[in-house]
């Protein structure tokens, strides 16, 4: 489905999860972030770089970036 460096939509209102799940972000607003990989240790969840920080995100949450 994506492919590490893919430019993903993460949409208002995902929760962004810390890479041990003890933090976490609810979005504020839509942003664009980095694919970097399916978690192996999650299933259902992926890894992304937003804003500068690794986050885990479920899968379902992200969308692909495409110009109409």
């Amino acid at each position: 489905m994506f492919a590490k460096g893919d430019l993903v939509y993460v949409p208002q209102a995902a929760i962004l999860y810390g890479l041990t799940k003890a933090s976490y972000l609810v979005n504020q607003k839509p942003t664009l972030a980095l694919f970097l990989d399916y978690s192996d240790k999650e299933i259902g969840y992926s890894t992304i770089i937003m804003n500068g920080k690794k986050w885990l995100v479920k899968d379902k949450d992200i969308y692909l970036n495409q110009e109409n």
